[in-house]
């Protein structure tokens, strides 16, 4: 269980990355936080903003194309479970980020 809870915690700070945080657009700090986690962190050699052509050169194609309610549709990389991803797609660029390590 703890190990999910850790892949979770990575995929809800990746995606507060992306988007910013959670204050109102106008606060100060949050744009300049997020680019500099955005820029930097990398899972699999995947970084956030990324098109999904470069995804698909990085990890090949994948397993499968899952769509969500939010319209974020769901790359998932499953055949090797030690290093399974799930990358979030939107609008040909990656938003979000899944995974069982880095």
């Amino acid at each position: 269980m703890r190990k999910l809870r850790t892949s979770s915690i990575l995929a809800v700070s990746l995606s507060i990355a992306l988007f910013g945080s959670l204050l109102p657009v106008h606060a100060v700090t949050a744009a300049p936080v997020a680019t500099a986690v955005a820029s930097t962190m990398s899972v699999y050699g995947i970084q956030l903003g990324m098109s999904s052509a470069q995804v698909a050169k990085i990890l090949g194609n994948p397993v499968r194309k899952d769509p969500s309610t939010t319209g974020v549709e769901w790359w998932i990389y499953n055949k090797d479970l030690r290093h399974y991803i799930q990358v979030g797609m939107q609008k040909d660029k990656v938003v979000t980020l899944f995974s069982n390590g880095l």
